[in-house]
């Protein structure tokens, strides 16, 4: 589904952030002077790092460590999440529809905060949904959705965390696939 880099993915960015980097067009963030190189490939952002959300695969809180996955400090790093920037600046941008995808681990959305979250996106953009996907372990894979104007939450249980990147238990990727797959149409 996925077919390019966007400045929030592998970032645990909360509606907050998302929003305060959507505001400001993005400026704070790519600034270098609130970048800080934490060792081992990895960075902080010293005013988005209080924002992160959501627990890591272990299933302990980032806090003040905004880029797990990369050192924004890194040149080419930067240069990646400046185009990432561009694109995500050319969707909003485009009156083709969009989805927004927020996903998070052991946490449930603030529906207030959302609802501002998608409040903005209509001031910014046309045709924007948002699904905000909380993943919480049980025995069995299994999902609950509710619906609230262009939001949809899903609650959707698995035995194995994900990563990121998928779940453990193969059939459990399969299955949010098949939960995604089965509320939005995808061209």
């Amino acid at each position: 589904m996925r077919k390019c880099s966007y400045p929030f993915d592998w970032i645990l960015s909360s509606p907050k952030m998302v929003m305060e980097c959507i505001r400001d067009d993005f400026n704070t963030f790519l600034d270098p002077k609130y970048h800080r190189s934490m060792g081992d490939g990895t960075s902080n952002h010293t005013v988005y790092g209080s924002m992160v959300h959501g627990n890591n695969f272990h299933g302990t809180p980032t806090l003040n460590h905004t880029f797990t996955h990369k050192d924004i400090t890194d040149p080419a790093t930067h240069a990646s999440y400046v185009r990432a920037v561009e694109r995500f600046r050319a969707v909003l941008s485009s009156p083709d529809p969009k989805l927004f995808v927020l996903c998070t681990q052991d946490i449930v959305f603030d529906r207030k905060e959302i609802q501002e979250l998608q409040i903005l996106l209509d001031q910014k953009t046309t045709n924007a949904q948002i699904v905000c996907i909380s993943l919480h372990n049980d025995y069995t894979t299994h999902y609950s959705v509710e619906h609230a104007g262009n939001v949809k939450y899903v609650k959707m249980y698995t035995y194995s965390r994900s990563d990121g990147r998928g779940f453990a238990k193969p059939d459990e990727n399969d299955r949010f696939q098949e939960m995604l797959t089965s509320l939005y149409s995808f061209a």
